[in-house]
């Protein structure tokens, strides 16, 4: 498991986003928030699944 810069920051007000790297070329992106619920999605192109969160160097 890969850790991004920024994991676990806050994007929204008490909303935080998790991104991982699953399996090669494979992303995993989770956003929480405050209260615990929860929404993830996975797939092979990390900016389009963190909505621009996720800037590679």
């Amino acid at each position: 498991m890969n850790a991004f810069t920024g994991n676990g920051q806050e994007i929204i007000a008490g909303w935080r986003l998790y991104m991982d790297e699953v399996s090669n070329g494979v992303y995993r992106v989770k956003v929480v928030d405050a209260a615990g619920w929860k929404a993830e999605t996975t797939g092979t192109n990390p900016q389009s699944l963190s909505i621009g969160a996720y800037n590679p160097p």
